[in-house]
């Protein structure tokens, strides 16, 4: 009988190589849209004394702050009615401090997931198009951006743990945060760097006359902000979504309890003219609130502004305790 085959050598050990397609490591970002014109603004030449402009067709220009924000509402925030639009100073700054400390950290943490949960179909479409894709999203309302900056830190999590198709490194996010509070997007733009995976923007500019072409964002998010929802669903592509954050029926009823003898329960938001929500989940925990973290959530809120003297003075000198549920309700529209 013939000898028996040999047995075959083992294989070489295969190099370290990339998978094939296209790597691109900056953020392609959707143009913000000239206030006076509506046509795209992109990039001028710098000027004389080298600051960064951008301009439209029209030559119409807009200046970028060093920190790299925008100004998009031209006449400033003092509306028709001579009154003056966007938070307050005071609130804005209480707001941030509160967030530094990780205010709301489950409810941050609950939007940020809600809105990565919204833009699967988004992924699925655009990976099938091109291997590498970027996903614009809008915190339309976002203050000083500690929202967007949960869904970077939530994207950078799970790309680490190679969840789904990040684990690539071939999505990207455009994250873009506006407000009529110019100090709430100064101090959004000085805190939030972009890398290459990630690109933050911040611009001045109103919910109800968004800076940006016709379905160009794959989700607009709004967490206890204003929801002009035909200006969102302009924006937003067939396919993207728009996740609302609202206050649950008894969100910071402890804090009411301070200022009102029988505090009601937050009042239902109007839902007239939205369509019927293709997910909502409802967030509550209950928190004891002193020192510094009561100080910065009382001035933050809207409640302040009903508060006495006497309440608010005593507030801010550190001497009121208080605990309170703190409730979010997050519905997810589909467009």
């Amino acid at each position: 009988p013939p000898p028996p085959p040999l047995p075959l050598p083992p294989l070489p050990p295969l190099p370290n190589m990339e998978l094939p397609g296209p790597r691109n490591d900056s953020v392609a970002k959707v143009p913000f849209l000239c206030p006076k014109c509506a046509l795209p603004l992109v990039a001028a030449p710098p000027t004389r004394t080298g600051g960064a402009m951008l301009h439209c067709p029209s030559a119409h220009t807009i200046a970028v702050a060093k920190r790299g924000e925008v100004n998009l509402v031209p006449a400033g925030r003092i509306s028709r009615k001579g009154k003056v639009r966007g938070d307050d100073d005071n609130s804005v700054r209480a707001r941030r401090a509160f967030f530094e400390a990780d205010g709301y950290a489950a409810q941050r943490t609950a939007v940020a997931r809600e809105v990565s949960l919204a833009l699967e179909p988004r992924l699925i479409a655009s990976r099938l198009a091109s291997p590498s894709t970027s996903l614009h999203v809008l915190d339309a309302g976002g203050g000083e951006g500690a929202y967007l900056s949960q869904l970077a830190q939530l994207f950078a999590e799970d790309s680490s743990e190679g969840i789904d198709s990040r684990r690539e490194g071939c999505v990207k996010l455009d994250l873009i945060g506006t407000d009529l509070s110019k100090l709430a997007v100064k101090m959004a733009a000085a805190k939030h760097k972009s890398t290459p995976d990630v690109a933050f923007r911040f611009a001045v500019a109103s919910s109800n006359r968004l800076p940006f072409r016709d379905h160009s964002l794959d989700c607009v998010m709004s967490v206890f902000a204003p929801v002009p929802f035909s200006e969102f669903a302009r924006v937003v592509v067939a396919g993207g979504a728009v996740v609302v954050a609202r206050p649950g029926p008894d969100h910071l009823h402890g804090l009411k309890g301070l200022i009102y003898n029988n505090p009601a329960p937050q009042a239902a938001q109007d839902t007239e003219g939205l369509p019927a929500p293709e997910r909502t989940v409802e967030v509550r925990t209950v928190h004891t609130f002193r020192g510094a973290e009561a100080i910065n959530l009382f001035n933050m809120t809207p409640f302040f502004w009903n508060a006495s003297e006497e309440l608010q003075a005593r507030v801010n000198q550190g001497g009121v305790e208080f605990t309170t549920p703190i409730n979010f309700i997050i519905s997810t529209y589909r467009l």
